[in-house]
């Protein structure tokens, strides 16, 4: 009985791998092909023992480590030391309208767009602690113009969720918007 199954767990094994292999070419894993390769003609003499261990079927499905986010997040009590500090590079992402309503973050760069901003708009320093924000925690602007700084290659890049309808609503003191 044991004979029986050495002899047939590897074949086993690798039926299972092919079966549950995700996508791939469609080409045969090499224990099932035919008799004029090596992997063949091991298969062929059941006297033999395999040589290699069978991979882990379960392998194929392990998903590997979830990247972390590069984007921090900060609160507004946060943000407010690191301006106060002199620390961070702040950026409002808003349009025009949002500007007019809740004014702006004192020291915000007004980026020309969210999305589409010209990189030479951020600081030279790829090192730089970068903090985006737009509207509030309903609006998603300032994560895609924090992706972007990543993309680039920055390192420290921060969103405050809370946005500028966050920061007034906190008691911090905005400026006002001028207009283009």
């Amino acid at each position: 009985m044991l004979k029986l199954v050495r002899t047939f767990l590897p074949l086993l094994s690798l039926a299972l791998v092919a079966a549950c292999s995700k996508g791939g070419d469609g080409a045969k894993p090499p224990a099932a092909r035919g008799p004029g390769t090596q992997a063949g003609q091991a298969r062929g003499s059941a006297a033999q023992a395999p040589k290699a261990v069978a991979p882990n079927p379960a392998a194929e499905f392990e998903k590997p480590p979830a990247q972390e986010s590069k984007i921090g997040t900060l609160d507004v009590a946060g943000l407010a030391e690191r301006i106060e500090a002199k620390s961070v590079a702040v950026f409002d992402v808003n349009g025009e309208d949002t500007r007019k309503k809740y004014g702006t973050i004192p020291t915000a760069t007004l980026l020309s767009h969210y999305r589409e901003y010209d990189l030479s708009e951020l600081p030279a320093a790829k090192g730089q602690d970068l903090v985006f924000y737009c509207s509030n925690d309903e609006c998603s602007a300032s994560k895609s113009a924090a992706q972007r700084a990543v993309a680039a290659g920055y390192s420290q890049v921060n969103i405050l969720p809370a946005g500028v309808a966050g920061w007034k609503k906190a008691g911090q003191r905005v400026t006002a918007y001028q207009g283009s």
